[in-house]
């Protein structure tokens, strides 16, 4: 199991290559991969942070999946709005992984034309940025 330190650097290298993926508008898709990613490793610094559990522990006993796991743990831990917007970083994660929508503009690369340049900008700079600041301001530790 990582620790805090470590949940807390891959978060920070995770966002910071999500926004120049962005950027660069190649490879959208996995800027939006990257950024779930980001709000997840962010989601273990958190809850290490403020709980001292991690969706790994084995003192869970239960039969979720992690990403299940994970999310009900903030959900506990940081209430109801960071839990939506983990949720929908997922969410859209997984659409770009599995092609997940029947109104892409398939004129682009399949995932490509699931993700135009304001949707994703959205989720980086909007949901991503504002789940790491309610979790930084709810959280006992220093997750700046």
């Amino acid at each position: 199991m990582a620790d805090f330190l470590a949940h807390l650097h891959q978060a920070k290298y995770n966002k910071i290559f999500a926004i120049e993926l962005a950027r660069s508008g190649v490879r959208r898709d996995w800027a939006i991969t990257v950024a779930f990613y980001a709000a997840l490793h962010f989601a273990e610094a958190g809850l290490i942070g403020k709980n001292k559990i991690s969706t790994t522990d084995k003192n869970l006993n239960d039969d979720k999946a992690l990403h299940t796991r994970r999310a009900d743990l903030l959900l506990a831990s940081y209430g109801n709005l960071p839990y939506r917007k983990y949720k929908k970083l997922m969410n859209e994660s997984s659409r770009a992984r599995y092609l997940d929508n029947q109104s892409a503009n398939f004129d682009d690369p399949p995932a490509q034309g699931y993700f135009p340049r304001e949707v994703v900008d959205d989720l980086i700079n909007n949901e991503l940025e504002s789940f790491w600041e309610i979790l930084t301001q709810k959280c006992p530790c220093d997750l700046s």
